[in-house]
């Protein structure tokens, strides 16, 4: 745009602006002021005291204005009248009888003995009036004279709102009061029955309230006067307030009979009407829409502004279809099978809520998007805030009750749709509905929706049990194990098209290093996906590593790592341990549980078989519960005392009842390693947690269904009752000198082994991997014999030969 064309348009625009305020003037009223003259033509009639002028004058146009101003002026004319100048004296009229004859002298003579009269100046009867307002009214008339009719009349419109009982007498003003209510009562009328427009906005915009939230004709005239009652042109006179600003409520305890007599006369409503159309089981409590206090919600408002558009009426949506099909999800869980089944055969006259609830990122929302597409039913979420609006706060209500009123009031809209066209409404991180809803009312609206709820929380430790009784059916949701990644994973890098993109060991790693859930795996698959296709320089197994990384370290979840799945040592091998017991006889023993095992059904009573393997540190306990596993070809669940002992009272007691859930849920042999940390003997202990956990770990191992095993250092310090709980008991110790022999053959077969050191005491196959971790990387020649007696001697040194005695007497 050139410079010299640029105020040009400005002008343009200023001009088309002027053009259509005065189109604007001449048009009829819109849907709103006309309801504000409805209101004040009804008050007038009901107290015509009650009128503010000054709202009165807003709403009026020019004419009506100046028919006012017409009929004030002619109440107070009687009270001034024009102020006589006295005749000047002959003295001072001498130079002028030398200038005329005789006969006019005597004409001006007559002349100046009158007094004159100064239409300017007025003698006013302050009697009856405030002289204050009577100069006022001279000054008007005075002024009208030199053609200064806007302004004079607005500075006397402003004396007319002012006036009041002590400014002049009661019968004056009430004879003001009668002008301006007879005026702005009869403009009114006029402009009511005109009525607005055909395609007026805020007509339409109403219309369109009123059919979403399915009110009737005094419904929503409550809900528009809620709207409009709290504008500047609806402030009454007698106590300067606003028409319903006073902070009042009609809940007890309130004045309710003067709100409700209140909205009656403004509305045209009966007192019986309106109670029972704001009363606790209206339409307009349930929704929402009315509280106590006489707000109606931001988002109802705004649109009636026309602020906003009306997507944030219905507050919900048709949720966005899963990534991963309900059979690879959770087809083997018969919990899932039978949430699905409940939603299937749902009898669409009675309420139905299914609670998903436990840790985050556990695929519970996965869940709900794929039992409903497996039931062949639209999912209706439920949104979770109005367009994030930091001001959807009410007045006189804190923003999270307002948020959990807009998603019941969401709800219940959704159960509407619903009604015509079956679906599954979903209520995501319902943490704010579950506990912050009065009792009472939760447990109506549990009652009062029959399409079926999915409700989705992380924790219920704040959900009242009264509350938890309402759902028909619930699963807790744990962290996946291994296997169910996996399979989660290749669901997602199906539905990506992406099933090629890594190799199945490159799969195996993500999902063990990086226990991601559904929408973790399908970031990072998305991103990979478009560098790829885009040609940038990078690798698909690297960048997947980075991002589901990056993803697990902003939520705060633990990584894991292929190493507590696989053996540490090169080949590893049971001969060359020194074991108390008969290995045989325990791995018979295993794999003939094993095979009962796979039998278990989820009903199935409680058959546990408990290991104890003790022995000093290094001698093979954990290399051997590895053995176990891959002999059975099951999982292995490990848990260290970093893994299970919490800082706070309860924690340790739950992070060991979900280890042990999880074992028996992916039927994996559960393994807990220094287990000497929690299963202290009890007698000596000094804090009631101490007791609680060794209690807890007695009261799973009894309930446990699968393969328990616990490894100590400290095989004396075991508490008396753990030890019994345990079928088998196998004890590690240091090597003997074939079995040191045997055991550098394993790890440095190229070299010979020295006699010196089978002879050594406290070697341990520990020691050895750790010396193999340190020389692996050197070349072969610098792998001798010499240095790694050398290194193991070194191991041996920075052990304690004390290791296991108490301090003290």
């Amino acid at each position: 745009m050139q410079s010299n064309t640029y105020f040009k348009k400005v002008y343009n625009d200023l001009k088309k602006a002027e053009l259509k305020k005065f189109a604007k003037a001449g048009s009829p009223m819109s849907f709103a002021d006309l309801k504000i003259l409805e209101y004040w033509v009804r008050i007038i009639d009901e107290n015509p005291d009650g009128l503010n002028k000054a709202s009165a004058f807003q709403l009026m146009g020019r004419t009506c204005r100046e028919n006012v101003v017409k009929g004030f002026i002619d109440i107070f004319n009687p009270f001034i009248t024009p102020k006589k100048k006295p005749a000047r004296p002959k003295s001072e009229t001498a130079s002028v009888n030398r200038e005329f004859g005789d006969d006019e002298i005597d004409l001006l003579d007559d002349f100046l003995e009158e007094e004159e009269v100064d239409e300017d100046e007025c003698e006013l009867d302050t009697q009856y009036c405030n002289g204050r307002l009577l100069r006022q009214i001279c000054r008007y008339r005075k002024e009208m004279k030199h053609g200064c009719a806007d302004r004079v009349t607005d500075n006397l419109i402003k004396a007319i709102v002012d006036v009041d009982t002590e400014s002049m007498a009661p019968f004056l003003y009430k004879e003001v009061q009668d002008i301006v209510c007879g005026n702005f009562k009869k403009f009114a009328l006029e402009k009511i029955q005109k009525g607005v427009r055909s395609n007026d906005p805020i007509y339409e915009r109403a219309m369109k309230v009123k059919d979403v939230y399915r009110l009737n004709d005094d419904e929503l005239e409550i809900l528009l006067y809620m709207w409009l009652r709290t504008r500047d042109v609806m402030q009454c006179d007698p106590d300067g307030e606003f028409f319903g600003r006073r902070r009042h409520r009609f809940g007890p305890p309130s004045d309710s009979p003067r709100v409700f007599s209140e909205v009656a006369m403004t509305t045209g409503l009966s007192v019986d009407r309106v109670m029972k159309l704001m009363g606790k089981d209206s339409t307009l409590r349930k929704l929402g829409l009315c509280n106590e206090d006489m707000d109606i919600p931001m988002e109802v408002g705004c649109f009636l502004d026309g602020s906003c558009d009306s997507t944030g009426l219905k507050a919900f949506h048709l949720a966005e279809p899963g990534t991963v099909s309900f059979a690879q999800l959770q087809g083997n869980n018969p919990d899932a099978i039978l949430a699905l089944d409940l939603i299937k055969h749902h009898n669409w006259n009675r309420p139905l809520n299914i609670l998903l609830y436990g840790v985050e990122g556990t695929g519970k929302t996965e869940l709900a998007k794929a039992l409903a597409a497996e039931a062949g039913l639209p999912l209706l979420e439920v949104s979770i805030d109005a367009d994030n609006s930091m001001e959807m706060g009410r007045r006189f209500e804190t923003r999270s009750q307002s948020l959990m009123l807009y998603r019941i009031r969401a709800a219940m809209l959704a159960d509407w749709q619903c009604e015509k066209d079956h679906g599954i409404i979903l209520i995501d991180e319902a943490d704010l509905v579950l506990n912050g809803f009065e009792k009472g009312s939760l447990n109506h609206f549990f009652e009062s929706v029959h399409t079926p709820i999915i409700w989705i929380t992380n924790s219920i430790s704040f959900t009242e049990k009264s509350s938890r009784r309402r759902f028909d059916f619930s699963m807790a949701f744990k962290g996946l194990a291994k296997d169910e990644r996996l399979s989660m994973f290749e669901s997602v890098l199906k539905a990506q098209g992406a099933e090629d993109m890594l190799t199945p060991e490159e799969k195996m790693k993500l999902v063990v290093e990086y226990p991601a859930m559904a929408g973790g795996f399908t970031i990072a698959t998305r991103a990979t996906q478009n560098l790829l296709t885009s040609g940038a320089n990078v690798k698909a197994y690297p960048t997947m590593a980075r991002l589901l990384k990056a993803h697990t370290n902003l939520l705060g979840i633990d990584t894991g790592s292929l190493r507590d799945v696989e053996s540490h040592a090169p080949t590893y091998t049971l001969s060359g341990l020194n074991m108390e017991g008969s290995v045989d006889e325990i791995m018979e023993v295993v794999q003939s549980y094993d095979s009962v095992w796979k039998t278990f059904e989820e009903d199935s009573a409680p058959n546990s078989l408990n290991i104890l393997l003790y022995g000093p540190p290094g001698t093979g306990k954990t290399e051997f519960v590895r053995h176990i596993a891959r002999t059975l070809g099951r999982n292995l669940v490990i848990r260290r005392a970093s893994d299970l002992l919490g800082m706070y009272v309860g924690q340790t007691e739950a992070n060991i009842a979900a280890a042990f859930e999880e074992a028996e849920r992916t039927k994996s042999i559960l393994f807990f390693d220094e287990a000497d940390s929690f299963l202290r003997d009890r007698t000596g202990a000094m804090q009631g947690h101490e007791v609680s956990k060794v209690n807890e770990i007695l009261t799973r191992m009894e309930n446990f269904k699968g393969i328990f095993v616990a490894a100590t250092n400290f095989d004396s310090t075991l508490d008396s009752a753990s030890r019994r709980r345990f079928a088998l008991k196998l004890g590690f110790g240091y090597l003997k000198p074939e079995g040191v022999r045997h055991i550098w053959n394993v790890f440095f077969p190229n070299a010979e082994c020295p006699k010196a050191v089978t002879e050594l005491p406290l070697l341990t196959p520990g020691d050895f991997n750790a010396v193999n971790g340190r020389l692996r990387f050197l070349p072969e020649s610098a792998r001798t014999s010499e240095r790694i007696e050398a290194e193991l001697r070194k191991e041996l040194q920075a052990k304690d030969s004390h290791a296991g005695r108490s301090m003290g007497f």
